[in-house]
C-alpha cells in the first residue's frame, strides 16, 4: 500500500480514478552506469525504470521521482501515458528533461554508493513505492529492482531496462569484510586476520595504498603481518556476486612515525617527509611526543603514491593544476585514539587553495564525498557545536600564512578558527571546524583544521531546499553556483547610493543586513587584513524574497595590532560596498550600533573574557598536537626552527594576554568614531536578563538622559529618531510579574544611544522536595513494592502558584489537572494513592 509521509492532512484531493487507484512499481534501476545503455546524447547516465503491472493504461502526469527523502517533489512527471503490463524508462541524469515527446530527464543522478530513492503520487505526500532508508551500494552495470513477481528486491547481472526483469537467480552481494584489529595506534607487532560470512569468497588485499582488486591484489591466504605503520586494504570476491567496496584499516605505530625520513619515498616534490630529530630528542618533548600525536583525533588519507607524487598526474606534484581532473580516488579514515567509533570512507581529494597552493610546502586538501568514489556524502557528526551530520565536502586547511611551513613566526593556527566560532557564538550560522593529525599513506603530515566549506550543499544543509538552488559567490566574484544576476542587481543600488530611505529599502531586499552587520563586525574586530577583496563567501536562495548571507572565510591573516582599524573598508562589487554604502543611512548607524552593544557589552560573544574564553579552549585542543607539527614543520624554513614552547605559547599568550583584553575596547572606539557606535550611554540593567521570580525589581541606570523601555517587543525608538508610542519613561524600578523581553534605549536631546535589550523568563519555583523511587516491600503482599513510589513537590516562592496544566514528562507521566500550591505547600504525586495511603495514611 501507498505510505502517507505526513500524518495530518487538511485537504482532501480528488484525483482522476487512473491516479488514484493505479498500482505502479519502481522495478529496476542503475545507478553506474558505464556501457549498459545510453542516452539520446550519447551519454550513458543513470536510469530509473517504472512499471504499471494493470490492465489499463496510466497516466504520470503529476507523479514525482525523488531521491531526497525530505523534497518528495524534486522532479515531476509530465503528462505521459503508461500502458498496461508497460515499462518506461527515465534517465537519472540532472539533465532535467521533461518534454513528453522526447526521452525524460530527472534534475538528479543516483549514487552508486547507495540512497533514497521513490516514486510519489500528485498529491506529494503519498509514497508509492521507495527504497528506503537506502538502497545498497551498486556495481558498475549490474542493475537493482524487484523480482518479476515484484516481491522482493534484487541485483540483476543482466539489465533490462524497458523490459520484464531478468528472472535468473539474484546476483547478490559478497558479505561485509571483518578485521580482528581495528584500526588504530599500536605499538607491538600484530597478524590481521581478515574474514567474510560468504562461502567461498577469496579477499584481495594490499598494503602500498592502492585500491585491491582480483587482478591487482595479492590474494588472502591468512593473517597479514604488521610491524610498522600500514594502511591495509581489502575486497571480496566471489563468483557471481558482487564484490565488497575496498575497505582500509590503518595501523599508525608512533615509534616509526617519530623517525619517519625520506629513504625510499619520491622526490618529485619540493618538500621533505622528514620527523626533525631536534624536536623528537629534545628532552622537553622527548617524553611526551606519541602521546602529543595522540592529543587530537586523527585523519588517514590512503591513495597511491603515484596519486600524491607522480612526476606526471600526482597532485602534490603539481599544486597548482584544478578541476576535477586533479582530484584522485582515495580512502579516508577518523581514527579517535581512545577508540571512540569514527569512520572510513572511500571518496575524493585534490588540493586546494590560492597562493598556498604553490607557496607552501604543507598544503591544503579538499575531501569530496561523491558516488563515483563511495557514499555521495560523509554521514557523521563530525563537529560538537552543530546538529547537522552529513557533509559532501570537508576542508583540510593547513594554515598557509599563519603556519610555520610558510615560515610565519606569528603562528597560533588559530586565528582563522577563533574567527569562525565568534561568527556562530553571535548568532550566525558559518562553517564548523576541529583540529586533527593527518597522515598521507602512513605518513605523518601534521595538524589540519577540519572544517566545512560554505557552498551549496552547506547552503542547503543549514539553510533548506536544494543545492541547486543556491547561488554562491566567493573571492574574486567566482560563481562557486548558480548565478550572479541578483548580485549584480544589489550592487547596482548599493553604487546608486541609498542615503534615501526608499534606496536603502531597496537594497535590504537584497541583503539580510543583520547577518551583514554581525560578519563585518567580526571582521573589524578582528581587523582580518585579506578580506574582503579576497576571502569571503556570499550566497543567496535564487527565490523571491531571499536575501544575500555572508560568511567567515579564510581569516588567518588577523589579529596582527591591537589598534588595527579597518572600520573605512570600501572596495567595490565585493560585500563592503554594501557596507559602505549603507554607513551614509542612519537607520544602518543605529542598528549596527544596536549589533555592537550586544556582543560588546553583558557578557556578549565579543568582550574580553568571552573572547579569551573562545580562544583558550581552542588553544587547549592543540595544546600539545603542535609539537608533532613542529617535528614536521618547524624546521621548513632554512635558518628557522619553531618549537611549541619557544614560539607557539608565546604567540598564544600575547593573543590571550595582551590582544583580546584590549581589543574590544579599541574596536569599540573606531565604531564610535565612524559613527558605528552612538556617543550616547546605553542603560544598564541590574540582571541583564535571565530567570526572575515574580515580583522581580529591574533597575535600569545610565549617567545622562532620558530612559526609556518597553515590555512588549517594540524598540522605544521609531524609524527617524522618533519615540515610540509603547515607550515608557523610567522613574524607578519595574516590577516584572511574568516573562518578558525588555528594549530600552538612553534618549539625550536628540540623540539616541544604543538597543539594551535582554530577555526575562519566569522561574517556576517549584523544587522536588522529597522522592521515594526504591519504596520498602510491601509485608502484606497485598500490592508491589513500587506502588509505593511517590514525588513531592514545594512551592519555595514567594507567591502561590497555579499548577493547573503543568505537566512532568521525563519519566513520569503526570499533568496538574488544576490546584493552586501556596508559598512553603506541598504537593504529592504518588504511584498508588490506596497503596501510599495504606502505608502513610491521608494527613501528610
Amino acid at each position: 500500500m501507498p505510505r502517507l509521509h505526513s500524518l495530518c492532512l487538511g485537504l482532501l484531493v480528488l484525483l482522476a480514478p487512473s491516479a488514484v487507484s493505479a498500482d505502479v512499481f519502481l522495478t529496476e534501476f542503475m545507478a553506474s552506469n558505464d556501457v549498459t545503455i545510453a542516452d539520446e546524447d550519447g551519454d550513458f547516465s543513470d536510469w530509473i525504470e517504472i512499471h504499471n503491472p494493470e490492465v489499463a493504461p496510466v497516466d504520470l502526469g503529476g507523479w514525482y521521482l525523488t531521491d531526497n527523502e525530505t523534497v518528495l517533489t524534486k522532479w515531476q512527471l509530465p503528462s505521459v501515458s503508461l500502458a498496461a503490463g508497460g515499462y518506461m524508462v527515465v534517465w537519472a541524469s540532472d539533465k532535467n528533461r521533461v518534454d513528453p515527446a522526447n526521452p525524460l530527464h530527472t534534475n538528479f543522478k543516483l549514487s552508486s554508493g547507495g540512497e533514497y530513492l521513490a516514486l510519489v503520487r500528485p498529491d506529494g505526500v503519498t509514497i508509492e513505492r521507495e527504497f528506503e532508508p537506502a538502497y545498497p551500494p551498486q556495481t558498475t552495470d549490474i542493475s537493482y529492482g524487484l523480482t518479476v513477481d515484484l516481491a522482493e528486491e534484487r541485483c540483476f547481472i543482466n539489465p533490462t531496462p524497458g523490459a520484464v526483469n531478468d528472472e535468473n537467480p539474484s546476483c547478490g552481494v559478497v558479505q561485509d569484510l571483518s578485521f580482528d584489529f581495528e584500526r588504530g595506534f599500536y605499538d607491538a607487532p600484530i597478524d590481521v586476520s581478515i574474514a567474510t560470512a560468504t562461502p567461498l569468497a577469496s579477499i584481495y588485499y594490499s598494503t602500498d595504498g592502492s585500491d585491491p582488486t582480483d587482478t591487482t591484489g595479492t590474494l588472502y591466504t591468512g593473517p597479514v603481518p604488521i610491524t610498522t605503520t600500514t594502511a591495509l586494504r581489502a575486497r571480496g570476491y566471489a563468483a557471481d556476486l558482487q564484490p565488497t567496496v575496498s575497505v582500509t584499516h590503518t595501523y599508525i605505530y608512533l615509534d616509526d612515525v617519530i623517525v619517519q625520513d625520506s629513504v625510499g619515498l619520491p622526490d618529485t616534490w619540493p618538500g621533505n617527509y622528514d620527523m626533525d630529530p631536534d624536536v623528537v630528542n629534545d628532552p622537553v618533548y622527548a617524553a611526551t611526543i606519541k602521546d602529543d600525536l595522540k592529543s587530537i583525533p586523527t585523519v588517514s588519507l590512503v591513495g597511491t603514491m603515484d596519486a600524491y607524487f607522480d612526476d606526471t598526474t600526482g597532485i602534490y606534484s603539481h599544486p597548482g593544476k584544478r578541476g576535477i581532473e586533479w582530484e584522485r580516488a582515495i580512502s579516508t579514515e577518523l581514527i579517535f585514539p581512545d577508540g571512540s567509533p569514527g569512520f572510513q570512507v572511500n571518496c575524493g581529494t585534490r588540493i586546494q587553495g590560492d597562493v598556498s597552493r604553490t607557496l607552501n610546502k604543507k598544503k591544503s586538501m579538499r575531501l569530496a564525498f561523491k558516488s563515483i568514489y563511495g557514499p555521495p556524502v560523509l554521514t557523521f557528526p563530525l563537529f560538537e557545536d552543530t546538529t547537522v551530520g552529513s557533509f559532501n565536502k570537508i576542508r583540510l586547511r593547513a594554515g598557509h600564512q599563519e603556519s610555520w611551513s610558510f615560515g610565519a613566526n606569528r603562528t597560533t593556527y588559530l586565528r582563522d578558527q577563533w574567527i569562525r566560532d565568534s561568527h556562530i557564538a553571535m548568532g550566525q550560522v558559518t562553517p564548523h571546524g576541529r583540529f586533527v593529525h593527518v597522515y598521507i599513506n602512513g605518513l605523518y603530515w601534521g595538524m589540519y583544521n577540519a572544517h566545512e566549506k560554505p557552498d551549496e550543499d552547506f547552503m542547503a544543509s543549514y539553510f533548506g531546499g536544494l543545492p541547486e538552488d543556491w547561488d554562491v559567490l566567493k573571492q574574486g566574484l567566482e560563481i562557486v553556483n548558480g548565478d550572479r544576476v541578483a548580485w549584480d542587481q544589489a550592487h547596482a543600488i548599493a553604487q546608486a547610493g541609498v542615503s534615501a530611505p526608499a534606496a536603502y529599502a531597496d537594497l535590504l531586499e537584497y541583503v539580510d543586513v543583520d547577518n551583514l552587520i554581525d560578519y563585518f563586525i567580526v571582521n573589524l574586530h578582528a581587523a582580518t587584513n585579506d578580506w574582503d577583496v579576497n576571502n569571503f563567501y556570499a550566497s543567496r536562495k535564487r527565490a523571491p524574497g531571499e536575501k544575500f548571507r555572508f560568511f567567515v572565510w579564510d581569516a588567518e591573516i588577523s589579529m596582527s595590532s591591537v589598534n588595527s582599524n579597518r572600520v573605512g573598508i570600501d572596495n567595490t562589487n565585493r560585500p563592503s560596498a554594501f557596507y559602505a554604502a549603507m554607513r551614509h543611512t542612519e537607520e544602518f548607524r543605529v542598528l549596527f550600533g544596536d549589533h555592537v552593544h550586544r556582543h560588546f557589552f553583558n557578557d556578549g560573544a565579543l568582550t574580553g573574557a568571552q573572547s579569551v574564553a573562545r580562544f583558550e579552549n581552542r588553544a587547549a585542543e592543540i595544546d600539545r598536537a603542535v609539537v608533532g607539527e613542529s617535528a614536521r614543520w618547524g624546521d621548513t624554513r632554512k635558518g628557522t626552527f619553531y618549537t611549541r614552547d619557544d614560539d607557539w605559547v608565546l604567540q598564544k599568550e600575547w593573543l590571550r594576554l595582551a590582544y583580546f583584553p584590549q581589543r574590544s575596547n579599541v574596536a569599540l572606539e573606531q565604531f564610535r568614531d565612524a559613527g558605528l557606535y552612538p556617543e550616547v550611554v546605553a542603560p544598564a540593567f541590574n540582571q541583564h536578563g535571565g530567570q526572575i521570580f515574580p515580583g522581580f525589581s529591574l533597575e535600569m541606570t545610565a549617567p545622562a538622559g532620558v530612559r526609556l523601555y518597553t515590555t512588549d517587543g517594540n524598540d522605544p525608538r521609531l524609524a527617524g529618531g522618533g519615540i515610540s508610542g509603547s515607550a515608557l519613561d523610567y522613574t524607578g524600578p519595574v516590577t516584572l510579574n511574568d516573562g518578558a523581553v525588555v528594549k530600552a534605549r538612553v534618549l539625550d536631546g536628540t540623540s539616541w544611544s544604543a538597543l539594551n535589550e535582554a530577555t526575562f523568563a519566569l522561574e517556576i519555583p517549584v523544587r522536588i522536595s522529597e522522592l521515594n523511587y526504591h519504596p520498602a516491600d510491601d509485608p502484606t503482599a497485598t500490592f508491589d513494592d513500587d506502588d509505593f513510589e511517590f514525588l513531592e513537590l514545594t512551592n519555595i516562592g514567594p507567591a502561590p502558584i497555579d499548577l493547573t496544566g503543568f505537566a512532568m514528562t521525563d519519566g513520569i507521566d503526570f499533568t496538574f489537572a488544576a490546584g493552586v500550591l501556596t508559598p512553603g505547600a506541598y504537593a504529592l504525586i504518588v504511584k498508588n494513592q490506596v497503596a501510599f495511603e495504606s502505608r502513610y495514611g491521608t494527613t501528610h
